[in-house]
């Protein structure tokens, strides 16, 4: 009787293994076939390139370039700094199936919005782009990056003239308080001189 239950119990636990394998073994092809089937890449960016401050909007364009159609997509923006979420807007899509490849259907463009925080420097910034499938939230994705192009802007401002007297004809010395007001380091170049009045 114990022989039979300790060989019960030896067989249960062969199944337990052998179901987790397969699991992880479907979970893995899947992965896998999203991660060889699926392009992500960003048609357009509006402004382009963003500034500072501004609001961006993302055009993006999902295929499926694989054998099957893919089920319950979604697609997700990951924003991190210098991005930022925008009231209202959402950063989850959800796009229905992707079509194989043979299929009209194999591609879906989804439009998004984001916000450019005020003190980035100019450059090129990774966005995070996500694709998964419903109910497979953490085992089944694909990340990507996408590059933005961010132009700071740099304004210098005229804060104050200093003048003791203007005659009109002759030549007199100015002292100009410039003061940059914009989101980066402003480059100028002063010449010194004298201006003529007119």
């Amino acid at each position: 009787m114990e022989l039979k239950q300790f060989i019960g119990f030896i067989c249960l636990i062969l199944l337990s293994l052998s179901l987790c394998c397969d699991s992880t073994m479907a979970t893995s092809t899947l992965d896998t076939e999203l991660d060889k089937g699926v392009n992500i890449s960003l048609l357009n960016q509006d402004p382009d390139p963003v500034k500072p401050g501004d609001v961006l909007e993302i055009s993006l364009s999902i295929e499926n370039t694989g054998y099957k159609d893919i089920e319950n997509c979604f697609i997700e923006v990951q924003p991190e700094y210098p991005f930022r979420t925008l009231t209202g807007e959402k950063l989850v899509e959800n796009i229905g199936t992707l079509g194989k490849r043979s299929e009209d259907d194999r591609r879906k463009v989804v439009k998004l919005k984001l916000g450019i925080e005020n003190d980035v420097n100019e450059g090129k910034y990774p966005l995070k782009v996500r694709l998964y499938t419903t109910g497979n939230e953490d085992e089944a994705s694909i990340i990507r990056e996408l590059t933005i192009d961010i132009d700071s802007e740099s304004n210098a401002e005229i804060e104050y003239i200093s003048v003791e007297k203007l005659i009109p004809g002759e030549k007199t010395n100015l002292i100009f308080g410039i003061k940059n007001v914009g989101n980066s380091l402003s480059k100028m170049q002063c010449f010194p001189g004298n201006a003529q009045t007119m």
